[in-house]
């Protein structure tokens, strides 16, 4: 199984979402697979440039320990860790639906010294349609339309307790979640002049 990562860097709060791509990703592949979405905190290294140097991300079908760290799978094209406090955000993909995958992340600094294992976290493999903003079943309804634009109005309560994947959100397949085209291509879908993206 081949996974990767896609990540984005949260600049602020709110909007403000500034796409990074770790390599060429084929968009058809990533709307076809299941993908879980991790968000950490950059840590600080104690050199002059106050950031790590890597990260190694791993991912299992069984927990995590520091003893099993190698049996792991690895995640490749992780994002360059940024300074100490910026949310650094990565989508695995290429999971099988249903599954229930463990997470773990170390970094290193540049004179080589790995961190000891992040918290492990866990969670199940889902797939969610594009445009089915409030999780029923149903992309492309009025209601989805009605969610994104109050989006736009009062923010992430908008869409509830549940944020689901980015995927979800970027109506217009543009690899940016969440902005207005994306809420005027839905519009332009229900109203019959445009076609759902896969």
């Amino acid at each position: 199984m081949r996974t990767f990562c896609r990540f984005l860097i949260l600049a602020g709060i709110g909007l403000g979402l500034t796409g990074v791509s770790a390599n060429t990703v084929d968009e058809e592949n990533i709307a076809r697979s299941v993908s879980i979405r991790l968000t950490w905190t950059a840590p600080r290294d104690i050199g002059p440039e106050s950031k790590a140097a890597a990260y190694d991300l791993r991912f299992s079908t069984d927990s995590i320990t520091e003893e099993r760290w190698y049996r792991a799978a690895q995640v490749s094209g992780e994002p360059f860790p940024e300074i100490k406090g910026v949310v650094q955000s990565c989508y695995v993909f290429g999971l099988v639906e249903n599954t229930k995958y463990y997470f773990a992340i170390k970094s290193v600094d540049r004179a080589g010294n790995w961190s000891k294992i992040s918290n492990v976290v866990s969670r199940t493999a889902q797939r969610y349609a594009r445009g089915d903003i409030n999780d029923n079943g149903i992309a492309y309804e009025a209601a989805d339309a009605i969610m994104l634009t109050n989006f736009f109005i009062i923010g992430l309560r908008a869409l509830g307790d549940k944020y689901l994947d980015d995927f979800v959100y970027d109506i217009n397949a543009d690899g940016t979640p969440l902005r207005l085209a994306d809420l005027i291509y839905m519009i332009r879908i229900i109203s019959g002049d445009a076609k759902p993206l896969p």
